[in-house]
């Protein structure tokens, strides 16, 4: 047998993905066994939600603040440090677990 290929995590982006296995016969370019294979390569970090809107509405009025959980796709342990923010947001990241983190975004006009 030889190898045609191989698809790791690393060479490819996320998202779906399809190939084919093919098994041959020393010598033989013509594959005795084709096998169909695919998948879902997921993103290496999770955010959920993955967009916020701030101000959003709610019966009581409009809502300045929002949270965020963004966690491992593998459950290894990862650093999340915010860097900045633009003026009038702040934004506090808490580690939850050593590969989960809440993020605690506020936009209050009171911040401006």
């Amino acid at each position: 047998m030889r190898k045609k290929g191989r698809i790791h995590h690393g060479d490819t982006e996320p998202g779906d993905f399809s190939a084919r296995l093919e098994v041959h016969e020393e010598g033989d370019p013509v594959p005795v066994l084709t096998v169909p294979v695919g998948g879902r390569v997921v993103p290496r970090f999770r955010l959920s939600p993955d967009a916020v809107l701030l101000p959003r509405r709610s019966g009581g009025g409009l809502i300045y603040s929002a949270k965020c959980i963004c966690t491992s796709s593998t459950d290894d342990p990862f650093d999340l440090t915010l860097l900045a923010s633009p003026v009038g947001v702040r934004a506090v990241v808490e580690r939850q677990a050593r590969s989960r983190f809440l993020v605690r975004i506020d936009a209050s006009p009171r911040l401006r």
